[in-house]
């Protein structure tokens, strides 16, 4: 509002706030809201969203909504995949069990053939739902002894984590754009990623991580796709970061929007 009444143009980025499925949250609360949310939206110079892919129902709220597509770019680690030395599987991120789908997570890791079942690692902060949240889960399915659930972890701490992690896995029910996720593949290891996190469908035509349902089955069957052949998708996901999230390409097309945009293009 401030910015409306110095006359200043204002950018909305809404980190997937307008997700059809994260709409579903306090769904009531968000419903009341929606005309003003409308109006802000349609009257900003432009919604930035990661992907394509997110205007879609971003638009269901705002349909005149003006659009500034870029993903967050990201710089490459030194370190890269060291082939899975540790022989776990990983997830990083934050608690929130519904929202990361780390239920569906923990009951695929039961669903998983015996040769498939490396033990899972999990690290992150408290959110929606605290570690203990998801420890207690993992010792009623019986897979206390496969499921080890910890804190936030330091940067020394994460880059070992993730060099030596056999497989990442991104289950999420709905994901913007999870930079956890793009670190693991920006090291190169191989990742099974929810159809719902919107960089999905970018991953799948580069082929550059196994792409599944977020449900018990479908991660199951993707980890055991993965496990088969991971050179290749570790290979494919560092070349899609270097690609496709180098800074300099996301710049230079961020500051052309930009421009068309100003001049009511």
């Amino acid at each position: 509002w401030s910015a409306r009444r110095h006359g200043v143009p204002y950018i909305v980025m809404p980190h997937g706030g307008y997700n059809v499925q994260a709409r579903g949250r306090r769904y009531r609360r968000k419903l009341l809201w929606r005309p003003v949310e409308r109006h802000y939206l349609e009257r900003a110079l432009a919604v930035h969203v990661f992907f394509e892919n997110e205007t879609r129902d971003a638009a269901e709220v705002a349909p005149k909504a003006r659009w500034l597509i870029a993903p967050t770019g990201f710089d490459m680690p030194v370190d890269r995949w060291d082939g899975g030395t540790g022989g776990y599987l990983a997830w990083l991120r934050r608690y929130d069990n519904r929202n990361k789908g780390l239920d569906l997570l923990v009951h695929a890791m039961g669903q998983l053939p015996a040769q498939d079942r490396l033990p899972l690692r999990l690290h992150g902060r408290r959110s929606e739902d605290s570690p203990e949240d998801v420890a207690k889960l993992a010792h009623a399915s019986g897979l206390a002894d496969v499921v080890t659930v910890g804190g936030q972890i330091g940067e020394d701490e994460k880059r070992d984590f993730f060099r030596r992690a056999a497989a990442y896995v991104h289950p999420s029910r709905w994901e913007s754009h999870s930079l956890g996720l793009v670190e693991a593949l920006a090291y190169g290891i191989p990742s099974v990623v929810s159809v719902f996190c919107v960089i999905a469908p970018e991953l799948r035509a580069a082929n550059a991580a196994v792409i599944v349902e977020p449900t018990p089955d479908g991660i199951a069957q993707g980890l055991s796709t993965l496990l088969r052949r991971p050179q290749e998708y570790s290979d494919r996901a560092i070349r899609f970061v270097q690609t496709s999230l180098a800074w300099n390409v996301i710049t230079d097309h961020y500051l052309r929007q930009i421009e068309r945009l100003r001049n009511g293009k």
